[in-house]
């Protein structure tokens, strides 16, 4: 549960340029907001709440019902951390900022997983090449030596053939 008084959206009217302000500290502190600067209405810059009509139907004079409003108990998504010095508008500049920076990281993150993913495929997928290549080559090795087996059968068959032919020739026609 968070307050108002501690948000960095709180802001009020500013009565001469209708532009919305960040609540100054003592404002904070003590509702009393001068009525030629505001309205003395609290309102929230990114309208979670409905801070102004919450005042318009609390009881009190103006500064009661400003505290009152600001200092109620709530459980607000759009809370931000007031940090004195910055208006409403910076606040929601820094919020964005940083949930832009989270967004980063995250993208980083997941970009810096994709790549050991990418890795860990890629070494994967290398083994598996390396395997399939072990084994064409064992596959290969065995041909060359059934290939090498099975022209030195030949080679020894020839051979004989052509020794017991050119004896038979030899002793056909040279009578030896």
């Amino acid at each position: 549960m968070v307050k108002c008084a501690d948000c960095g959206f709180l802001c009020v009217r500013h009565a001469p340029t209708n532009e919305l302000p960040e609540v100054h500290a003592h404002w904070r502190g003590d509702g009393l907001i001068s009525p030629n600067l505001s309205d003395g209405v609290p309102r929230c810059f990114v309208m979670a709440f409905s801070l102004d009509a919450e005042a318009t139907g609390a009881s009190g004079d103006a500064s009661h019902r400003f505290l009152q409003v600001i200092n109620k108990q709530r459980d607000c998504p759009k809370f931000v951390p007031w940090v004195q010095g910055f208006s409403p508008k910076d606040h929601k500049t820094m919020l964005h900022e940083k949930t832009l920076l989270e967004m980063q990281e995250r993208q980083r993150e997941r970009e810096r997983q994709w790549q050991e993913e990418q890795k860990r495929s890629d070494h994967e997928w290398q083994q598996s090449v390396r395997k399939a290549d072990h084994a064409r080559q064992q596959k290969q090795r065995v041909w060359d030596r059934v290939w090498g087996i099975v022209l030195l059968v030949l080679g020894v068959v020839f051979g004989g053939v052509f020794t017991l032919l050119v004896n038979w020739l030899g002793q056909k026609y040279l009578g030896k």
